[in-house]
């Protein structure tokens, strides 16, 4: 490197440290106009169009600066990044991977393939890439989140927490592992500790959607309304086009049972972001307990189609399927959902429930014995044990069994209904 072509660089890099992009790009420009070969000039002429939303010569740049230093890692990277803002996955995925390949030590690019991955709904890969990504950056506070985020969306709670808690000893004050480690903790029934990390997350930072988000879902879950739609407001004030946000208020109408006015919220939730299956799950819900099963169908396989790693959905769609005495589709979408949730005891009760309504009572009810022996306590297990019992006219335990689900606290209404009316049939 000449020295003329060195100075300007040094001038470019202390014009972005100083956030002078203009003046920065321009420099970086001209050292590739004097030298074509200078990759690092390229990667950061291609870093600065991507910043400035110039995405056809940013892509241009960075594989510019690939092709003259392909062990060049941070120009994968950035690459890789330009190309997930415009939600190519698929080539984000594979520049990243060329980072790693040129410097196998580069953390942060296993970082970014953890995100990545999780965001294709590949959690598998996600937790592998954050694995390796501990294992270069075992002090990076995020790397454990993320780690975290990939456990947590497996259902691994405690495992989950484990890296959410393992972040906040590097970082007491770290938003997303509060709010994160708040959420597995809901999960495994501990509110009030959950409500602490929730609270704190939010109040650290009250201008992040967010952690209001999160905290709102907890109170939501806990039947706390008003002051879950409260956080959700919160949420759509500080970020309008936060779909998650009108989505919830859209939960809050459903559990208030104004279905027409949760359809609405998810459909503008969906208008936001049309990729988001979750929001697909909660309109084909609001559609199906406003009595349109089949616009509730239509939308549950939207939301296969967008992520066919879904559990919920699957569940969903095969409930429909089989009040409609499709019993063999209703059998394949639980068998979906045992292999997506290994030992769900919601798909084994579902499959139980099938086969007693094909007739076969003895199969029906050895699965549904099954669970009741490991102490399983979930509304799907009880209906199907409800209707077992009433059949060979023994009801006294699953009265029992039903009468202690309506204790548990996260009950939503429509679960409440199916037990209210399942007790009355027992006790007529």
């Amino acid at each position: 490197m000449s020295a003329n072509i060195e100075e300007m660089m040094q001038q470019a890099y202390q014009h972005l440290e100083s956030n002078q992009l203009d003046q920065a790009q321009t420099l970086f420009a001209s050292v590739c106009e004097q030298d074509p070969s200078q990759a690092r000039a390229w990667m950061m002429l291609g870093a600065i169009s991507g910043q400035t939303g110039n995405i056809p010569d940013a892509l241009t740049q960075l594989r510019k600066a690939t092709e003259l230093a392909p062990d060049l890692a941070e120009a994968h990277l950035t690459l890789a990044q330009v190309l997930r803002a415009q939600n190519d996955l698929d080539s984000a995925v594979e520049a990243a991977n060329a980072a790693v390949a040129a410097d196998p030590s580069y953390g942060a690019a296993y970082l970014f393939l953890s995100g990545v991955h999780g965001q294709r709904g590949d959690i598998q890969k996600a937790e592998e890439a954050s694995r390796k990504a501990t294992e270069v950056m075992p002090d990076d506070p995020d790397v454990h989140v993320n780690l975290g985020n990939a456990l947590q969306a497996q259902s691994r709670f405690p495992e989950a927490e484990n890296c959410f808690r393992q972040a906040l000893l590097l970082n007491p004050d770290h938003a997303a592992a509060l709010s994160n480690l708040g959420i597995v903790l809901s999960a495994q029934q501990r509110f009030d500790e959950a409500r602490i990390n929730l609270q704190r997350a939010a109040d650290l930072q009250p201008g992040l959607a967010e952690a209001h988000n999160n905290l709102g879902t907890l109170l939501l879950q806990l039947r706390e309304f008003d002051d879950a739609i409260k956080c959700f407001e919160r949420v759509v004030e500080i970020a309008p086009g936060f779909a998650p946000g009108h989505a919830n208020i859209g939960n809050v109408h459903i559990h208030r049972k104004e279905y027409d006015k949760a359809i609405e919220k998810f459909r503008h939730a969906i208008s936001l972001a049309p990729n988001i299956p979750e929001a697909y799950l909660a309109l084909g819900n609001a559609y199906q307990l406003s009595g349109e099963p089949s616009l509730a169908k239509e939308n549950y396989q939207k939301a296969i189609n967008l992520n066919p790693n879904l559990p919920a959905a699957h569940f969903q769609l095969g409930g429909i399927e089989e009040q409609e005495g499709n019993y063999e589709r209703a059998m394949e979408c639980y068998d979906e959902v045992a292999r997506l949730v290994p030992g769900s005891s919601d798909a084994e009760a579902a499959r139980a429930g099938v086969y007693e309504r094909q007739g076969d009572t003895e199969r029906a009810g050895e699965i549904i014995r099954t669970l009741l022996d490991r102490g399983v306590q979930n509304v799907t297990t009880g209906l199907v044990f409800a209707r077992l019992c009433r059949q060979q006219g023994n009801c006294d335990e699953a009265i029992r069994y039903l009468e202690n689900l309506e204790f548990q606290p996260t009950l939503t209404e429509e679960h409440k209904e199916k037990i209210q009316a399942a007790l009355n049939e027992l006790r007529a």
